[in-house]
């Protein structure tokens, strides 16, 4: 039981750090100098924000029953906040 919970914690960890690893990636490949710094805080926010919803939804770490309700309305509101959070680092809608 004790090796099968820590193999299950290895196997997150593990999946963590390839999914902030490939982000990372993709936002230095996908951006300029300037913008990389908004691309690179923008990807850690949504993969730390979706996460923490996936532990809350799967059981791992609270100890709750598994459920997929709100993965939808998590979705949803990473992206909305993520576009409002890249405006406002960006200057806002008045330098669009």
């Amino acid at each position: 039981q004790k090796l099968y919970l820590m193999n299950k914690f290895a196997k997150t960890a593990v999946a963590i750090c390839t999914s902030i690893a490939i982000t990372q990636f993709l936002a230095w490949i996908g951006s300029t100098t300037y913008s990389y710094k908004a691309l690179r805080n923008t990807a850690l926010i949504a993969i730390i924000f979706q996460w923490i919803v996936f532990f809350h939804a799967s059981g791992i770490i609270f100890g709750n029953e598994r459920t997929e309700k709100y993965y939808d309305l998590t979705g949803a509101s990473t992206y909305i906040s993520l576009v409002f959070t890249t405006v406002h680092w960006r200057g806002g809608f008045d330098s669009m």
